[in-house]
């Protein structure tokens, strides 16, 4: 769609692009600062897509980046909003990487998802993330269909989350991206 052109869309609709979009931006942060990148996340507005958002580099030196995003597991909140119980493993993310290509392989053409990066989004803190960060662990998912797999924390405020990540970070699981540089 030409950048001129206003999409008018549903409340809902909006709501979701625009909550892919802020988890989409820090993903592009962490990758900017990981690989020295100038990405900017854009919303992309095909349905019918396997693409949630784009990264767009800002001086047009990278190749565009389809991006897929996708919850490693959901979180019941109390109504006083403390997360009532969070367990987060690596069967968690086996979970959601399994969830995610089961369902893109049944829905999308095999090239489709060979030219898109899964995000997973989540709340892990970071000391947890980095027991996982294995070269086993990144050895399974090597042959995934899709092109990337990265793991996204955002920043979190501790006032609102027992979960303290102050910088928020990416963890790359399949990473497709350190080949660009």
């Amino acid at each position: 769609m030409p950048k001129n052109r206003i999409k008018i869309i549903a409340p809902q609709q909006r709501e979701k692009a625009e909550d892919e979009l802020a988890w989409s931006q820090t993903f592009v942060e962490g990758v900017n600062y990981i690989y020295g990148f100038d990405y900017v996340a854009e919303p992309y507005w095909d349905e019918s897509s396997i693409i949630d958002t784009k990264a767009v580099s800002a001086s047009g030196h990278w190749p565009e980046l389809d991006i897929q995003l996708t919850h490693d597991k959901e979180i019941d909140f109390h109504p006083a909003g403390a997360i009532k119980e969070v367990h987060f493993n690596e069967a968690v993310l086996e979970e959601a990487i399994t969830r995610k290509t089961t369902e893109a392989l049944s829905k999308y053409p095999a090239e489709q998802i060979k030219n898109t990066i899964l995000v997973i989004q989540g709340y892990m803190p970071r000391q947890w993330a980095d027991d996982m960060d294995t070269s086993e662990f990144k050895a399974s998912h090597q042959n995934n269909p899709f092109k990337g797999i990265y793991y996204v924390v955002p920043p979190l405020d501790s006032k609102e989350t027992q979960i303290q990540e102050e910088t928020g970070f990416v963890l790359p699981i399949k990473d497709c991206l350190q080949k660009l540089k």
